[in-house]
């Protein structure tokens, strides 16, 4: 069976952008060594509280840094 992640944008007021990036960096490298098959992310880039604006970023740089995924 192949297990994957949903990245859902829920994010602490107090993160910045770049917080939220780098912590959705470390959630695909830590689902890479735990041999997860797939990182998703999702996208609501009008919500304060769920602000992924740009998640094909975060695909890209998680696959520079990840195996598997």
């Amino acid at each position: 069976m192949k297990c994957g992640l949903f990245r859902t944008p829920y994010n602490q007021p107090q993160r910045t952008p770049k917080q939220i990036f780098d912590w959705s960096i470390e959630l695909a490298q830590i689902c890479d060594k735990a041999g997860f098959s797939d990182f998703l992310v999702g996208e609501h880039y009008t919500l304060a509280l769920e602000n992924i604006p740009m998640p094909e970023a975060i695909i890209a740089s998680a696959a520079m840094v990840t195996e598997k995924l």
